[in-house]
């Protein structure tokens, strides 16, 4: 969500900036002068105009409703009965941190465009009340269990980044990523409590198809060139 927010912005400031041009005719030599960035959500480094290295880093937080039933993932919505809640129904809390590290390099001397190599790591932590064996319809119970993910990503991004030469910099990449990996444990199996263990990994087995194999959209940084 609060990348989402993020990106939102940098849109917006891209569209302003488009109207009073996408960049200084001298963009290359703005690149060679200006060769550190640092702003929000990261850094970038230009070793020459031609090329940067850099990172961003994000954090996240929000929670979600997931129906665990074998038929297919959906949000389980009113219509649903009270059993079919307390038998599907789940919520689930993540917490995120991300870390996206990328090569750009820009073919033209009067141009902010760029195009590259990217990737990003992932980890994030789900919790989550599961049914105990002794739960049941009329008297459910429930115990907390905590799951760890990690995903992988990689893409070749495409992109601008304006740097005025008063230093403000603005830069947004888009593309494909690919999921490349993704693996989880548990961080609280829920054993303490009697979990019932045939539910617990269903609902992992659903937050873990959530992850889309392939993904649109990327980064931004909002920041100061120096």
């Amino acid at each position: 969500m609060k990348r989402a927010k993020i990106l939102t912005a940098v849109g917006i400031i891209c569209a302003i900036g488009v109207q009073v041009g996408c960049a200084p005719n001298n963009a290359r030599a703005i690149r060679e002068d200006r060769s550190f960035t640092l702003g929000l959500p990261g850094v970038a480094y230009r070793p020459n105009g031609s090329v940067a290295l850099g990172t961003t880093i994000g954090s996240s937080k929000d929670k979600q409703k997931l129906n665990t039933a074998e038929d297919g993932i959906e949000a389980v919505t009113n219509k649903a009965s009270d059993e079919n809640k307390v038998a599907f129904e789940r919520e689930v809390e993540g917490r995120s941190f991300t870390v996206s590290p990328f090569f750009h390099y820009y073919p033209w001397d009067d141009s902010a465009f760029f195009i590259g190599l990217g990737g990003s790591y992932t980890s994030t932590k789900y919790t989550y009340a599961e049914e105990t064996e002794g739960s049941t319809a009329l008297a459910p119970t429930f115990t907390e269990v905590a799951y760890n993910s990690n995903t992988s990503y990689v893409g070749a991004p495409i992109g601008w980044a304006w740097i005025w030469e008063n230093g403000i910099t603005v830069s947004l990449d888009f593309g494909p990523r690919v999921l490349v990996s993704q693996s989880g444990s548990y961080k609280n199996d829920g054993l303490a409590g009697e979990v019932n263990e045939e539910k617990r990994d269903r609902t992992t087995e659903v937050i873990e198809s959530v992850e889309s194999p392939v993904t649109f959209g990327g980064s931004g940084i909002i920041g100061y060139s120096f």
